[in-house]
């Protein structure tokens, strides 16, 4: 009995924290929505939480542009970021 209980709260734990770490957050954003222009900067937010969000972000060219990352509350690896092309 006590083999059958323990199954059955691991088993309710890995479905519990699959829930949190893949729920999507109930927000739709089409790609651009989360770039913005101000004074001539380009401004693209992204965030950071067991991914990134939203996937795909669309800006101009030509323009200086700043990437914010959001990563508040993650503890996972999207924490971190690499951009090869530019050395970071």
């Amino acid at each position: 009995m006590n083999k059958t209980v323990s199954i059955i709260l691991t088993l309710a734990l890995v479905i519990v924290l699959a829930i949190i770490f893949y729920s999507d957050s109930g927000e739709s954003v089409t790609p651009g929505q989360n770039v913005e222009i101000i004074d001539g900067v380009q401004y693209i937010t992204i965030d950071a939480k067991a991914g990134y969000f939203p996937e795909v972000s669309i800006a101009k060219s030509g323009i200086p542009t700043k990437l914010i990352m959001n990563t508040e509350g993650t503890y996972d690896c999207s924490a971190a970021l690499v951009v090869k092309d530019v050395g970071y």
